[in-house]
């Protein structure tokens, strides 16, 4: 958490420089599961959670993710990992593919990814004004 409040961006007469504002932030979530599911037990010790009566789940322990969210004047990136046992990375240039619909980590540039993963690295350790920064 680096403490930076929103409240001066989402003012109504805002005079913050959009230079002076971050341009990356983490967004986080930790998939959640259950060993039992009383209702469904052919689901049961494979993680899952949150399932309906017909037993349609909606997470799982391998929905564990980090992303890194770039936007600036000229970059508009989503680079994700995910905590499983594939390492799965996702990426997205959000100028291109605003609704996500093609995963880009196979083509994007190495530098780009190089700097995305850096990127997500120091933000997921920084603290307090240190984050400003990166």
């Amino acid at each position: 958490m680096d403490g930076m409040s929103f409240h001066n961006l989402l003012a109504q007469n805002a005079t913050i420089p959009a230079s002076s504002w971050r341009e990356s932030f983490v967004i986080e979530h930790q998939g959640a599961y259950n060993e039992i599911i009383p209702k469904c037990p052919q689901f049961d010790h494979m993680d899952l959670s949150h399932c309906n009566k017909i037993c349609v789940c909606e997470d799982a322990k391998n929905n564990t993710y980090s992303c890194v969210r770039t936007l600036s004047a000229d970059t508009n990136y989503l680079y994700c990992v995910f905590e499983d046992t594939e390492n799965f990375e996702e990426f997205y240039d959000l100028n291109k593919d605003p609704d996500q619909l093609s995963n880009a980590i196979q083509t994007v540039g190495k530098s780009v990814l190089m700097d995305q993963r850096k990127k997500l690295m120091e933000l997921s350790v920084c603290q307090g004004p240190s984050c400003h920064k990166i």
